[in-house]
């Protein structure tokens, strides 16, 4: 019992996820004693909304990580959901075929970027880029360059809470497990993680990389447009703007949560915990009555720390030879 324990304890002390965890219990203490009435279990329970659909959009993320990329379309992708699931639930569409032909237009989205980077070999950056500018353009078409309000469904629905904690919240959490089981699980996850790890041996060993690659980005879609219908209901309406902030707050997540940049290093619980670390960072500088412009330069702060840290290597001095 005390030698699994022990092993236990040290392969989380080993892990490069775990700092993240004692990021978000540091944090929180620093809340607890600067700003302690938004560490309160009612301040906690009215930012979990916002921590769930940003951990959302940081699974999709984690994802492509896996297979050695990084989607920058997700503001695109966030916005059309947002755009699409107002315009069919205004328009009369019941609330979950609007909600399932939503996802459905997220998926083919990334099965795009998926086919991009692969089939034309383009740099993760460069293809997902340009295709963020295009779901953008067709967002604005089919907002006809309008805010568009969703269904009061469609607004229950989003901001609800069962048990007391809400709806998005038990989202993130469904989501993470259903991809944890994916990944961990099955031999479609255990090809996919090969396929991350080396492409060029998963290829010579006939491992499907074409589909794996493009799966990331198919499931990444998915978990974009989950989070834009969640923003959209949360807001009450449909707009190009709602993604604001969220392929900034993903990605200083993922990279809190110990994300490798130019590699596969990817953890699905730690990005989870990485989009609650963000979330609570921007509470407690709104309670500090910090500014717009300031939440962006700590999160900008954030991300460039996040990234830098890990391979900053600190001078060595030696001892003075004595003769």
């Amino acid at each position: 019992m005390n030698r699994s324990f022990g092993a236990t304890a040290r392969r989380l002390a080993a892990s490069p996820f775990k700092w993240v965890w004692i990021a978000t219990v540091a944090l929180y203490l620093v809340m607890l004693f600067a700003t302690p009435n938004a560490a309160t279990g009612l301040a906690l329970i009215t930012m979990m909304p916002f921590a769930g659909m940003l951990a959302v959009a940081t699974l999709g993320q984690a994802v492509v990580m896996m297979q050695r990329g990084f989607d920058f379309s997700l503001a695109g992708i966030v916005a059309m959901s947002s755009i699409v699931v107002a315009r069919l639930t205004h328009e009369g569409t019941n609330p979950a075929a609007a909600i399932a032909v939503t996802l459905l237009v997220c998926v083919a989205c990334g099965v795009v970027n998926g086919i991009v980077v692969s089939w034309l070999a383009l740099p993760p950056l460069v293809a997902t880029l340009a295709s963020n500018g295009l779901f953008l353009g067709l967002g604005y078409l089919i907002a006809n360059g309008v805010q568009v309000q969703v269904s009061d469904d469609l607004t229950h629905f989003a901001t609800a809470k069962v048990g007391g904690l809400a709806v998005s919240a038990w989202i993130a959490l469904a989501a993470v497990l259903l991809l944890l089981v994916l990944i961990r699980l099955t031999t479609f996850g255990r090809r996919f993680i090969a396929v991350g790890s080396n492409p060029q041996a998963a290829h010579a060993a006939g491992l499907p990389v074409t589909m794996s690659l493009v799966s990331a980005y198919a499931i990444a879609g998915l978990c974009f447009g989950i989070a834009g219908v969640l923003i959209s209901g949360f807001v009450g309406m449909g707009s190009l703007a709602a993604s604001g902030s969220y392929l900034m707050g993903s990605l200083s997540a993922l990279m809190v949560a110990g994300g490798a940049v130019g590699g596969v290093r990817a953890s699905l619980v730690a990005a989870v915990v990485g989009a609650l670390f963000m979330t609570l960072l921007t509470q407690f500088v709104l309670a500090l009555g910090a500014s717009a412009a300031v939440q962006n330069l700590i999160q900008g702060l954030v991300l460039i720390s996040a990234v830098a840290l890990p391979d900053l290597r600190l001078p060595q001095f030696r001892r003075a030879a004595t003769g």
